[in-house]
């Protein structure tokens, strides 16, 4: 062992860093690569994923027995993150009370319309996953075709927490509201959402501002709007 000189020159053994367990070193990899295989997807080399956790490609392997279950551990993590399920889940904004409607609503549809497209990328990569993909002991998040809603209860306490959020942002002007919030909610996350489902991809989707415009000022322009049918 190396030694390393101590204030008054002499030499003291050097100390090393506690050496992690296979299930420490394993879930830290995991967590590293989550956010990087949603970004990038799962097409990757034993390099890029060695190079994004911060390990030699012999560490993978030694909590891994293979890059197929790497990847789809990887997905599985993101997808608890994404979906609340995970410590280091995203968080949701918290504008400024004193902002316009206007910008309050844009920072709450902007961050529905990321999740939305996040979301898509989550359920396509757990999609390609078979149960055969899954390291022992993993279990399948929300969305999987295979899903045995064992935190089904979990979920439903995440929407209740998220619709409780999104009321205490855009409250103040409930009273503007020719809905009820609820309904407006609802709305919103069908907008962002439903422009990647079929057959409604044939066309650009709306941006977030796209979404708020809509929903403060309708879809016609002018004056006057023409008669309902």
């Amino acid at each position: 062992m190396s030694s390393l000189p101590d204030r008054q020159g002499a030499s003291r053994p050097a100390t090393r860093a506690p050496r992690l367990s296979s299930e420490a070193r394993r879930t830290a990899i995991v967590e590293a690569l989550a956010p990087y295989v949603l970004e990038r997807g799962m097409d990757l080399s034993t390099r890029d994923l060695a190079a994004a956790a911060g390990v030699a490609e012999g560490t993978l392997f030694r909590v891994f027995p293979d890059k197929k279950a790497l990847i789809a551990a990887a997905v599985i993590e993101a997808a608890k993150q994404h979906f609340g399920l995970g410590p280091t889940s995203r968080p949701w904004p918290e504008p400024d009370p004193a902002l316009p409607l206007e910008a309050r609503l844009l920072a709450v549809v902007d961050h529905i319309v990321g999740r939305a497209e996040e979301s898509f990328r989550v359920m396509t990569m757990l999609h390609q996953l078979e149960p055969s993909d899954m390291p022992p002991g993993m279990t399948l998040p929300h969305g999987h075709p295979h899903d045995d809603s064992a935190q089904a209860a979990q979920r439903r306490q995440r929407r209740i927490e998220l619709e409780a959020h999104l009321a205490s942002i855009l409250d103040a002007d409930a009273d503007r509201l020719s809905v009820p919030l609820g309904s407006l909610i609802d709305v919103i996350r069908s907008l962002a959402i439903g422009r990647y489902m079929a057959p409604h991809t044939s066309t650009p989707p709306l941006s977030a501002q796209g979404i708020v415009d809509l929903l403060l000022h309708g879809a016609f322009t002018g004056a006057a709007a023409p008669p309902s049918a």
